[in-house]
């Protein structure tokens, strides 16, 4: 358990979440669906479904007695769906910005935002990861965001 002066300190000092105004490096990079992530498509948006993590106490004997579901269900509006369905390897953030400002007749900054924050709630999720590429002066490869998702 940690005490209240580092709980404390945390809220003082929130950790960086990458997707902020001042990080112009996020629209180079690409974001691409989690492959563990089922995508069902609808009429007027998406539902999702992320595996869940069995616990030690799911286990037999009490799921003998007890269903526990092995996945959990976002749904997506068609906003949503139509960003997620632009996640697919290819596409730059700000190519996503871009396409959704022009077909939503908003400003590109407007759309920033609005795609930030969605993508922003997918990363935290673990919907999507971003892939960065690497600068002129790295030589490593690509890095990719770390993304843990175990499989049920």
């Amino acid at each position: 358990m940690s005490n209240w002066w580092s709980a404390r300190r945390r809220a003082n000092n929130p950790r960086p979440t990458g997707l902020g105004e001042g990080n112009a490096h996020v629209l180079d990079a690409i974001p691409v669906v989690n492959s563990a992530v089922r995508v069902e498509l609808q009429d007027n948006g998406a539902l999702l479904w992320l595996p869940l993590r069995p616990r030690w106490w799911m286990g037999p004997p009490i799921s003998w007695v007890l269903p526990f579901r092995r996945e959990k269900g976002i749904a997506l509006d068609g906003l949503g769906r139509q960003v997620l369905e632009s996640c697919d390897g290819n596409s730059s953030v700000e190519r996503i910005v871009e396409d959704f400002a022009l077909r939503h007749q908003l400003r590109f900054h407007e759309a920033r935002q609005s795609v930030l924050l969605f993508l922003k709630m997918l990363l935290e999720r673990k919907v999507v990861a971003l892939v960065v590429k690497p600068s002129m002066g790295d030589r490593r490869g690509e890095d990719i965001v770390p993304l843990k998702v175990d499989n049920a």
